[in-house]
C-alpha cells in the first residue's frame, strides 16, 4: 500500500511539474523538443514502480525534528512575549489611571517586564516621566506604598 500512496504521489508531482514547464515554455518552436522531454519524464515517473522504486523513494516533506522543535518554541517565545506585552500593557493602564485619579496628568508610564525559567511574569521596572520636580518624591512614595515596587520618577 505505501508502495501505491508513493508512485501516486510521485506521479501527481510529476504531472504538475511538466504542467508548469509546459507553461513556462518561451517560444512555440520548443514545443516538439518539451513535449518529447516532458512525455519521457511522466513516463518514468509512471514506470518507477516496475523497476526498483525503492530506488526512488520520496523523501519524507515534513521538516526535520530539529526544525520542528526550534519552529515550536519560536512560536512558544512569540505567545509568551504577547502574553508579557498585555500584561506590561495592563499595568501601565492601571498606574495611568490611579495617577490620574490623583490628579497626574501630564505622565508617561513605562513598563518593562519579563519572565523566569517558571514561567512566572514579574515586573522589572516602572519608569514615569512628565513629573513636574516638586511632585516627584511624593509620587514615588505614594506608588511604592500602592505598588510594594521601587518606580523610576522623572
Amino acid at each position: 500500500m505505501n508502495v501505491l500512496k508513493t508512485w501516486a504521489i510521485s506521479l501527481s508531482s510529476a504531472c504538475i511539474c511538466a504542467a508548469v514547464i509546459s507553461f513556462l515554455k518561451p517560444h512555440a518552436k520548443f514545443d516538439k523538443v518539451l513535449k518529447l522531454a516532458l512525455g519521457a519524464f511522466l513516463c518514468t515517473a509512471m514506470l518507477t514502480p516496475f523497476f526498483g522504486a525503492e530506488k526512488f523513494k520520496i523523501a519524507d516533506f515534513s521538516p526535520p525534528e530539529a526544525v520542528q522543535e526550534s519552529l515550536q518554541k519560536e512560536g512558544e517565545d512569540f505567545l509568551m512575549q504577547a502574553q508579557i506585552n498585555a500584561a506590561a500593557e495592563n499595568v501601565k493602564k492601571e498606574i495611568e489611571t490611579r495617577l490620574q485619579q490623583k490628579g497626574y496628568t501630564f505622565t508617561q508610564v513605562h513598563v518593562s517586564m519579563n519572565i523566569d525559567a517558571q514561567e512566572n511574569i514579574f515586573i522589572n521596572e516602572i519608569n514615569i516621566s512628565g513629573v513636574p520636580e516638586q511632585q516627584r518624591q511624593a509620587l514615588h512614595d505614594m506608588l511604592k506604598k500602592e505598588l510594594s515596587l521601587e518606580v523610576s520618577v522623572q
